[in-house]
């Protein structure tokens, strides 16, 4: 029986130490499966982070992009304002001269009706008015001729003035002459 009990004890030893063999088995492999899942998760926390972050600088990006476009929109915005602000300005300088052109000719018409010499002026102030609308330079050259037939007019107002004082120095002559005849 001892022999029995030696057996008995050896099998229990045996089976404790199998036991205790694939309890620590057990426990590597549990300890294996959890560095595993603790890996696996890492792994899944990188690309869940990598992917979220990926997203926030494209959509930083994107951002970036929008107030750019935006800023170039309103820079261009601007532009276009200041144009026609500046086309508007550039139109009232040419309406200027052209009103001014016109309410010229509407005077030479009135003043020059009867005489041939003022339709003459007429036609050349109606030329004039014409190429005043399709070239800026032509109201110079328009201006001189203005100016030369202004000089003309008075030069010959200052003839008719001498004619006119000569006249009244012949009157009054003749009339002191009578005045003397008459005493």
């Amino acid at each position: 029986q001892e022999k029995y009990e030696k057996k008995l004890e050896d099998l229990r030893e045996d089976l404790e130490l199998r036991q205790k063999v694939e309890i620590h088995e057990i426990e590597e492999r549990k300890n294996q499966h959890i560095n595993d899942l603790l890996k696996s998760h890492e792994e899944a926390f990188r690309n869940l982070k990598s992917y979220y972050q990926d997203i926030t600088h494209e959509n930083l990006a994107l951002i970036k992009d929008q107030k750019e476009t935006e800023a170039n929109l309103a820079a261009r915005k601007a532009e276009i304002i200041a144009n026609i602000a500046n086309i508007e300005q550039q139109n009232k300088l040419l309406k200027d001269p052209l009103d001014k052109a016109q309410e010229e000719r509407r005077e030479l018409q009135n003043e020059v009706a009867g005489f041939q010499k003022c339709q003459m002026s007429l036609k050349n102030a109606r030329a004039r008015l014409v190429g005043l609308r399709e070239k800026f330079e032509v109201t110079k050259k328009q201006k001189e001729e203005l100016e030369r037939k202004y000089q003309q007019t008075e030069q010959e107002k200052e003839e008719l003035i001498e004619k006119f004082e000569f006249v009244i120095v012949k009157i009054k002559e003749r009339a002191e002459y009578k005045n003397i005849v008459l005493d």
